[in-house]
Protein backbone atom coordinates (compact mmCIF):
# COMPACT_ATOMS: atom_id res chain seq x y z
CA UNK A 1 0.00 0.00 0.00
CA UNK A 2 1.32 3.53 -0.57
CA UNK A 3 1.39 6.87 1.09
CA UNK A 4 -1.54 9.20 -0.12
CA UNK A 5 -0.23 12.82 -0.50
CA UNK A 6 -2.92 14.82 -1.95
CA UNK A 7 -3.09 13.14 -5.59
CA UNK A 8 -0.25 11.29 -5.20
CA UNK A 9 0.74 7.86 -3.86
CA UNK A 10 4.09 7.32 -2.77
CA UNK A 11 5.73 4.13 -2.40
CA UNK A 12 9.33 3.90 -1.39
CA UNK A 13 11.63 0.70 -1.42
CA UNK A 14 15.04 0.79 0.07
CA UNK A 15 17.39 -2.47 -0.82
CA UNK A 16 20.71 -1.49 1.32
CA UNK A 17 23.96 -4.15 1.57
CA UNK A 18 23.65 -5.56 5.19
CA UNK A 19 26.32 -4.25 6.24
CA UNK A 20 28.08 -7.57 7.82
CA UNK A 21 27.97 -9.60 4.80
CA UNK A 22 31.55 -10.79 3.16
CA UNK A 23 30.65 -7.70 -0.07
CA UNK A 24 30.25 -4.75 2.03
CA UNK A 25 33.53 -5.78 3.68
CA UNK A 26 34.79 -6.56 0.01
CA UNK A 27 33.17 -3.36 -1.37
CA UNK A 28 35.04 -1.54 1.83
CA UNK A 29 38.12 -3.08 0.56
CA UNK A 30 37.83 -2.28 -3.35
CA UNK A 31 37.03 1.65 -2.19
CA UNK A 32 39.35 1.73 0.07
CA UNK A 33 37.38 3.40 2.93
CA UNK A 34 39.83 1.95 5.60
CA UNK A 35 36.84 0.00 7.23
CA UNK A 36 34.22 2.80 6.84
CA UNK A 37 31.47 1.25 4.84
CA UNK A 38 29.97 -1.05 7.34
CA UNK A 39 29.33 2.13 9.64
CA UNK A 40 27.84 4.57 6.90
CA UNK A 41 25.61 1.93 6.07
CA UNK A 42 24.15 1.45 9.71
CA UNK A 43 23.91 5.25 9.96
CA UNK A 44 21.83 5.57 6.66
CA UNK A 45 19.62 2.92 8.64
CA UNK A 46 19.61 5.12 11.35
CA UNK A 47 18.55 8.16 9.57
CA UNK A 48 16.39 6.39 7.66
CA UNK A 49 14.54 5.65 11.11
CA UNK A 50 12.84 8.59 10.59
CA UNK A 51 10.53 7.02 8.00
CA UNK A 52 9.33 4.68 10.88
CA UNK A 53 6.03 3.63 10.58
CA UNK A 54 5.53 5.67 6.98
CA UNK A 55 2.92 3.46 4.93
CA UNK A 56 4.43 2.77 1.81
CA UNK A 57 7.94 2.73 3.20
CA UNK A 58 9.83 -0.69 3.00
CA UNK A 59 13.63 -1.21 4.28
CA UNK A 60 15.85 -4.34 3.70
CA UNK A 61 18.99 -5.57 3.88
CA UNK A 62 20.44 -7.82 0.66
CA UNK A 63 23.81 -9.77 0.54
CA UNK A 64 24.41 -9.86 -3.44
CA UNK A 65 27.06 -8.72 -4.80
CA UNK A 66 26.21 -5.63 -7.18
CA UNK A 67 28.04 -3.73 -9.65
CA UNK A 68 26.04 -0.69 -9.19
CA UNK A 69 23.44 1.45 -7.43
CA UNK A 70 19.83 2.46 -8.89
CA UNK A 71 17.90 5.37 -8.03
CA UNK A 72 14.44 4.69 -9.27
CA UNK A 73 11.82 7.77 -9.95
CA UNK A 74 8.54 5.74 -11.70
CA UNK A 75 9.67 5.79 -15.33
CA UNK A 76 12.88 7.63 -14.67
CA UNK A 77 15.95 6.19 -12.98
CA UNK A 78 20.08 6.94 -12.35
CA UNK A 79 22.05 4.04 -12.27
CA UNK A 80 25.78 4.39 -11.15
CA UNK A 81 27.52 1.87 -12.28
CA UNK A 82 30.73 0.81 -9.63
CA UNK A 83 34.11 1.67 -10.88
CA UNK A 84 37.46 -0.50 -10.07
CA UNK A 85 38.81 1.23 -7.15
CA UNK A 86 36.85 4.20 -7.30
CA UNK A 87 35.20 5.78 -4.11
CA UNK A 88 31.34 6.23 -4.18
CA UNK A 89 31.47 9.94 -5.58
CA UNK A 90 33.59 9.35 -8.44
CA UNK A 91 31.29 6.31 -10.37
CA UNK A 92 29.12 8.14 -13.22
CA UNK A 93 25.53 8.53 -12.94
CA UNK A 94 23.92 7.70 -15.92
CA UNK A 95 19.92 9.29 -16.57
CA UNK A 96 17.54 6.53 -17.79
CA UNK A 97 14.49 6.76 -18.80
CA UNK A 98 11.90 4.18 -20.37
CA UNK A 99 11.48 4.16 -23.46
CA UNK A 100 10.76 0.57 -24.30
CA UNK A 101 9.98 -2.60 -22.16
CA UNK A 102 13.52 -4.16 -23.94
CA UNK A 103 15.88 -0.87 -22.86
CA UNK A 104 18.36 -0.81 -20.32
CA UNK A 105 15.82 0.80 -18.08
CA UNK A 106 14.09 -2.26 -18.04
CA UNK A 107 17.33 -4.68 -17.27
CA UNK A 108 18.03 -2.53 -14.24
CA UNK A 109 14.59 -2.35 -12.98
CA UNK A 110 14.32 -6.25 -13.34
CA UNK A 111 17.62 -6.30 -11.40
CA UNK A 112 16.21 -4.54 -8.82
CA UNK A 113 12.94 -6.97 -8.63
CA UNK A 114 15.63 -9.61 -8.49
CA UNK A 115 17.79 -8.29 -5.92
CA UNK A 116 14.53 -6.62 -3.54
CA UNK A 117 13.15 -10.37 -3.76
CA UNK A 118 16.08 -11.28 -1.45
CA UNK A 119 16.00 -8.67 1.07
CA UNK A 120 15.70 -9.52 4.87
CA UNK A 121 13.19 -7.11 5.85
CA UNK A 122 14.30 -4.25 8.21
CA UNK A 123 12.57 -2.83 11.57
CA UNK A 124 14.06 0.15 12.28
Amino acid sequence: MAEQIGDLAVKARIALCDPDCAHAMERDTLEQLDGTLAGRIRNALTMLGRVRGVPGVEIGLHQVHLYNSIYRFDDRMIVTPYLYRARGFEHPALHLRRLSPFGMFERYAAQFEDVWATVRPVAL
